[in-house]
């Protein structure tokens, strides 16, 4: 099978955003954004409750689609919104490469990765202030 390395030349500016969306999605998973932390911080929990964390790489692809003068391959920017979808996809590429991964670890019997916490729950507390902020 003959790899042509030409398409990774065209294509690097949907790599980068899909390593960045990746990396710093883990990063926030961990630390700023993580299910323990939505339990302590009012704003924490509302950012999960509004933005579920699946959605932030795909709303800052479009969001970065949108800024002028951002490098596209091919003719994505000829289009109306083509940038917005095009980082668009990287976000979703991001999120699919996540759950592969997630799912092959476990598959190899392995531990899933530290930020594989299954989140709040559904009757949630998101809603719920924390134990200490609860008003008599």
């Amino acid at each position: 099978m003959d790899l042509d390395l030409s398409l990774i030349f065209v294509h690097w500016p949907f790599i980068a955003a899909f390593g960045l969306f990746y990396t710093v999605g883990r990063i926030m998973k961990n630390g700023p954004l993580s299910s323990e932390r939505a339990l302590e911080v009012p704003w924490v929990r509302s950012v999960r409750r509004w933005f579920p964390l699946p959605l932030h790489p795909i709303m800052f692809g479009v969001l970065l689609g949108l800024v002028p003068g951002v490098p596209v391959s091919l003719d994505a920017d000829k289009a109306r919104f083509g940038a917005s979808l095009y980082f668009g996809a990287a976000g979703v590429l991001s999120i699919v490469w996540h759950d592969l991964y997630r799912e092959w670890s476990r598959h190899k019997g392995e531990a899933p990765p530290p930020d594989d916490k299954s989140g709040l729950s559904a009757s949630d507390t998101e809603s719920v202030p924390p134990e200490d902020e609860k008003k008599p």
